[in-house]
């Protein structure tokens, strides 16, 4: 069997095949024609999405077959950093990218510093699969969850990371804890119910967003011990991932960067409100102080003049052109208002004084 296969192989396999017996990497040429056979399968990239806590980084261990990212049962992102591991699956060769989940920010109070970590972790995710790109985002929702303003807003992070249409083009949601899913036909005497049907009869918010992905959804659960059962599920997530089109490019993610940088600003905004609002607060109070002489007054305040124009400039540039400073916009418009009333008063006091002294 071994020697009719030698002849189908190319002549990279057969070096290969060399140098790992001058090496000792292999042992035999089979060992060396499964390689080749898997180096010219397609490579499918799947990258996992989702909230902190909903079986994400387990959904990916289920998918490989192995243990290869850590889970644990925690509302506390355990993933620190992209990890990958790749399966062979149907016709490929598949990919599956693990990153950390976004953790429940309500208190955070470095929520803007959160998300360029996030950020960041999925520009190194998408930069893992640039060769080919990915080719499905696995959205991960908890089945059993009501789809909360809270993973609304998850999803809304990742869109303004991703860009708008990203789940639509590109998106398979993946319900986990599919044991819960049986449970609950059971109990609601409905045992004969599928996956399929309940999807398409769910509402508000969640009924959006299956219709949005056109209903390509998967049941996984992790707590499965059959193996082919297990099996049959990336098969079924396989099976939707053909029938998307092209995948998703760096260049796409590339052209989303507005976005990113408006999310950042948003998360940053109540404290960069709040900074300027004390910085021009303080300044009003160099434009009302009363000084012993008009041009006294006028050196003053065009010293001031400088500090608001400063303080102008970079509100102008931190809200780059989004609006979402906008607040402080106008007390500096107010602030400079004020300013001009002061220096026409000084101005005028100025002139009294410099007749008072000629006279």
């Amino acid at each position: 069997m071994a020697a009719r296969q030698t002849l189908e192989i190319d002549s990279a396999t057969l070096f290969h095949f060399i140098f790992s017996q001058l090496v000792g990497s292999y042992d035999t040429l089979e060992n060396v024609l499964t390689f080749d056979y898997l180096r010219h399968k397609p490579v499918r990239n799947l990258l996992l999405l989702g909230k902190t806590g909903h079986g994400k980084s387990a959904t990916g261990n289920t998918s490989l077959g192995r243990s290869e990212f850590e889970s644990k049962a925690s509302t506390s992102s355990v993933t620190s950093k992209v990890k990958s591991g790749r399966v062979e699956c149907k016709k490929y060769l598949v990919n599956i990218i693990d990153s950390p989940g976004l953790a429940d920010t309500s208190y955070n109070k470095d929520v803007y510093r959160e998300t360029e970590a996030v950020i960041e972790n999925m520009e190194e995710a998408v930069k893992m699969c640039q060769g080919d790109g990915i080719h499905a985002f696995l959205f991960v929702v908890k089945f059993g969850n009501r789809f909360t303003l809270e993973e609304q807003n998850t999803l809304k992070c990742f869109r303004h990371i991703f860009g708008h249409t990203f789940l639509k083009e590109h998106g398979i949601i993946v319900f986990t804890y599919g044991d819960m899913f049986e449970q609950e036909m059971e109990e609601a005497e409905t045992p004969e119910k599928d996956f399929n049907a309940w999807c398409r009869e769910q509402k508000g918010a969640l009924s959006e967003l299956v219709k949005e992905c056109s209903y390509r959804c998967v049941l996984f659960n992790n707590k499965q011990k059959d193996k082919q059962q297990k099996q049959k599920q990336m098969e079924n997530v396989m099976s939707l991932a053909e029938k998307l089109g092209e995948p998703y490019s760096f260049f796409d993610f590339q052209n989303h960067k507005p976005l990113r940088d408006k999310l950042v600003l948003e998360q940053k905004a109540p404290q960069l409100i709040t900074f300027y609002h004390n910085a021009i607060s303080n300044l009003y109070i160099e434009i009302e102080r009363n000084y012993s002489t008009g041009r006294e007054t006028l050196i003053e305040l065009e010293r001031v003049e400088q500090q608001l124009a400063s303080v102008e400039f970079r509100i102008k540039v931190e809200d780059q052109n989004t609006g979402i400073l906008n607040k402080v916009k106008k007390e500096v418009s107010h602030a400079r208002f004020r300013l001009k009333v002061k220096q026409a008063e000084a101005s005028l006091l100025a002139e009294s004084e410099s007749s008072c002294s000629i006279c």
